[in-house]
């Protein structure tokens, strides 16, 4: 899968939830493969967009 279409396909899960969890972020984006600039400008897309970042995956 390329860059572009991971962080698209966290963006579609965000837009339709409403959220991503770190865990999510963390599986998609491995450090071995995206510095850490590249992530916080990728959270702070996900922020601007709406899409709320959580700890961990709500239950219910």
């Amino acid at each position: 899968m390329k860059e572009r279409d991971v962080y698209e396909a966290i963006i579609e899960i965000g837009k339709r939830r409403g959220s991503v969890t770190f865990d999510e972020i963390n599986d998609a984006l491995p450090a071995e493969f995206f510095s850490l600039e590249e992530l916080e400008k990728f959270l702070r897309l996900l922020l601007g967009m709406g899409v709320r970042l959580r700890p961990k995956a709500v239950r219910g």
